[in-house]
């Protein structure tokens, strides 16, 4: 999957606030029924800002938070709410349904109630099934992505008591989210589909978005659909750069993201690739100090120091992070520890994640041909909690072997956030005293694993 792609898989729901007076603080509070743990998070779109909230036992919570004019939040990775000084909204939901159960109510709510309508709008007309809907043929997506577009502007119309600023955002909110749909359908389409991209593109929104302005702060601290557009614009430009000036691609990025005027949209960008880039980088040391350098993000460079020193606990030689107690497939718990002794090559995956399937084959002939040799070959699935039962269909359906434990938090257990984990397949390879060989292990169809157990002694 493409770097370009990655930034698809996101909420593509109108959004945007109102300017009301107040002072330099909003309230937010509620209560959260079947949380799957005792946390939530609001973090503004533009990735300026995070923050983590306490669930009391009842799944209450309340906080305030200083807003200096309209924001825009994903809140608790689920959906977005707009804040503005002296908002005081009150949030409802069931965690397991939060589509049907929501209940927004306090100062702010007409407008975070007209985007959760957005929404169910924009998911009655895409439907449940996102292979399906991107399978369509190119005349009836993009009369679907109209409909959509429409219904949102419909919507809008009927909502009373906006000002007029509130409502040309809001109409360029959609639009935006109109071009992201109509320009990302032929990557997706040709990954799913392996049809010919160049059938698939719709020339007018190319054209479109070449003249798109790429540098408004304001909308890019507004529209998620913005920040998207805007991040697939300068990944280009990086890749352009790389196939330009021969550069490798780490050069590349920080080049391109020197180019662009300190503010919102430089230090926004810098954030979100360091996230991915960072914890894979082969000179960890040498990128963080380029991130640190151009950042001006207080937040942001505390969050990636905080990932940097983490990496450094991460190196060959180092004591590896722990499990303990995770689930078995055949039954009971394993710990990392129960493990000492062997080596220890452990593969993170999850039943919806098709590079881990594909993976399958040769971890199976790698557990045949060392059956005999000092080494274990764990398995650890992140499925979440309510996938449980299908996690072990597959373990069944596959006939998986080695050990087949599952995570106790998915992507939030410890172990997976003490290794940096984003992205799966991942690999990571222990020695017998439960030290770190290599924390991004090859992969078991990558032909290196085999000339790396030889120098084990394996």
């Amino acid at each position: 999957m493409s770097t370009r792609l990655l930034f698809l898989i996101i909420s593509l729901t109108v959004m945007s606030c109102t300017k009301q007076s107040g002072g330099n603080y909003a309230i937010i509070s509620g209560t959260i029924k079947n949380n799957s743990s005792k946390e939530i998070t609001v973090a503004r779109v533009d990735r300026s800002f995070k923050k983590v909230i306490s669930l009391k036992d009842d799944g209450s919570f309340l906080d305030t938070l200083e807003v200096n004019g309209p924001v825009t939040y994903v809140f608790n990775r689920q959906f977005q709410i707009c804040l503005e000084e002296g908002y005081n909204l009150q949030i409802y939901y069931d965690a397991t349904s939060p589509t049907s159960t929501m209940e927004i109510i306090g100062k702010g709510s007409e407008i975070n109630n007209y985007l959760r309508e957005c929404e169910k709008v924009g998911d009655e007309i895409k439907g449940k099934d996102f292979d399906a809907f991107y399978n369509l043929n190119k005349v009836d997506f993009r009369q679907k992505v109209l409909d959509i577009k429409n219904s949102n502007q419909n919507l809008l119309n009927s909502l009373t008591g906006i000002s007029e600023d509130l409502r040309k955002r809001e109409e360029l909110n959609i639009h935006y989210n109109f071009l992201l749909l109509l320009d990302q359908y032929p990557e997706v389409n040709v990954n799913i589909l392996g049809s010919d991209e160049d059938d698939l593109v719709f020339g007018d929104i190319v054209s479109e978005l070449k003249e798109l302005d790429y540098m408004d702060d304001s909308d890019f601290q507004y529209s998620q659909a913005y920040v998207v557009l805007t991040d697939q614009y300068y990944n280009d430009r990086v890749t352009d750069r790389v196939n330009r000036d021969n550069l490798d691609r780490e050069s590349a990025f920080f080049n391109v993201m020197s180019e662009i005027p300190v503010g919102p949209i430089r230090n926004s960008l810098l954030y979100g690739i360091a996230r991915m880039d960072l914890p894979n980088s082969l000179e960890a040391k040498t990128y963080y100090d380029r991130f640190m350098s151009l950042s001006t993000n207080e937040f942001h460079k505390k969050t990636i120091s905080e990932t940097f020193r983490k990496i450094e606990k991460l190196l060959p030689g180092e004591l590896s992070p722990t499990f303990v107690d995770y689930e078995n497939f055949t039954g009971g718990s394993a710990s990392l520890k129960d493990f000492k002794g062997k080596h220890v090559y452990i593969d993170l995956w999850a039943t919806w994640c098709k590079p881990c399937l594909a993976e399958i084959p040769a971890l199976k002939k790698l557990e045949r041909d060392y059956e005999k040799k000092n080494i274990e070959f764990v398995s650890i699935s992140i499925d979440k909690k309510k996938d449980f039962d299908k996690w072990k269909q597959l373990v069944r359906d596959k006939q998986l072997g080695g050990i087949q434990l599952i995570a106790d938090n998915a992507w939030e257990s410890e172990f997976v956030q003490s290794y940096q984990i984003i992205g799966i397949p991942r690999f990571i390879l222990l020695d017998p005293e439960g030290r770190i060989v290599d924390a991004k292990a090859s992969s078991p169809s990558s032909g290196q694993l085999e000339i790396q157990f030889k120098k084990l002694g394996l």
